[in-house]
């Protein structure tokens, strides 16, 4: 599996257009009247938006990722968006369905099959899931992470990034 992350500043070209459509359907879940987003930008004091987004390359037959939860720490990141983009993905042959859990220990209770431009949307902070294994690669995914955080966490966020990159220039 291979990995490219590409902060909010970053995006450009295709993957903004992208972004913008995904800001659109977060803004429609908040007039929609999605509780959950008015609570948390209450008790936040700011608006779910991009925090990250990536590419998710499953080149190999088997590769999989286990159950887990996006967000375990609870540090502001509410919705994670899945995109599948490979024109050859199909339901019925790819394997590697975004395979949702009730908890990390028990059985899985839905498979979302990999289907060519399907998006799915999971709470980051609250849903146990997976990559089931991959049975005909390639499997690529654009994932978007929204989060919302106070301006305070965001300094502290800036911050921790500073400092990592720093380390990594020892």
């Amino acid at each position: 599996m291979s990995w490219a992350w590409k902060g909010v500043e970053e995006v450009g070209g295709a993957m903004k257009v992208l972004t913008e459509k995904l800001q659109g359907v977060v803004n429609t879940m908040r007039t929609d009247g999605l509780r959950r987003l008015e609570e948390v930008e209450t008790a936040k004091g700011g608006k779910v938006e991009l925090e990250r987004i990536m590419i998710a390359k499953y080149l190999e037959p088997g590769r999989r990722f286990v159950p887990h939860i996006d967000n375990p720490n609870n540090n502001g990141r509410l919705l994670t968006f899945t995109y599948y983009v490979s024109p050859s993905m199909t339901p019925d042959t790819q394997g590697g369905a975004l395979r949702i859990h009730k908890s990390i220990t028990g059985p899985p209770i839905e498979d979302i099959a990999p289907a060519f431009n399907r998006l799915a949307c999971l709470y980051s902070d609250s849903t146990v899931h997976e990559v089931a294994p991959v049975e005909n690669p390639p499997r690529v995914t654009v994932v978007a992470w929204f989060s919302v955080q106070s301006q305070e966490e965001k300094k502290e966020a800036m911050r921790e990034i500073f400092r990592l990159l720093m380390k990594g220039r020892k």
